[in-house]
């Protein structure tokens, strides 16, 4: 079980960091060099999001609260960080929900940023969705994916499933 699950959290820093680089980095890099370096700065927080992102499973069971008590034990280890703190907490929650949080709780330069962050992290976790097999109706759902990016990667998301990284 907890190999599974460091395994799962491996193959999703994987896909989201190469989502992140081609939809947010690359296009960045000949840009304002601000903007790259606070987008560099926002990638160390969604990698730490992702270490923390099911710590919280008790169950291979679809629930909203995991997240939640995934961040709860990031706290405990490292503090509080309101970007880690929504990127865990509402990656396994209604994109309604999160948006509705998000609304409230971020403003400014960064915010679109860290909306951004967060369709990564989902998509990512949802890429590895290929693990369970496509006669599993927890299969992953191509629709509900939310970059082109990702969108490209469901064949990697099997090689890497496959792959047997470690």
């Amino acid at each position: 079980r907890s190999s599974d699950l460091k395994d799962h959290s491996l193959r999703v820093a994987l896909l989201a960091n190469y989502i992140y680089r081609v939809e947010i980095l690359i296009p960045l890099a000949h840009r304002n060099r601000e903007d790259f370096k606070t987008a560099s700065q926002l990638l160390a927080n969604l990698s730490m999001a992702i270490v923390y992102h099911d710590v919280g499973r008790t169950d291979n069971t679809a629930n909203t609260e995991h997240g939640a008590a995934g961040y709860e034990k990031y706290r405990q280890d490292q503090g509080e960080n309101k970007v880690i703190q929504f990127l865990t907490t509402f990656h396994c929650r209604s994109d309604k929900a999160a948006k509705d949080y998000w609304e409230t709780s971020f403003d400014g330069r960064n915010a679109e940023l860290i909306w951004k962050a967060f369709c990564i992290l989902k998509d990512a976790d949802a890429l590895d969705r290929v693990r369970f097999g496509n006669l599993s109706r927890d299969y992953l759902d191509v629709n509900t994916l939310r970059t082109a990016t990702a969108k490209s990667l469901v064949p990697v998301a099997h090689q890497l499933f496959r792959a047997k990284i470690r």
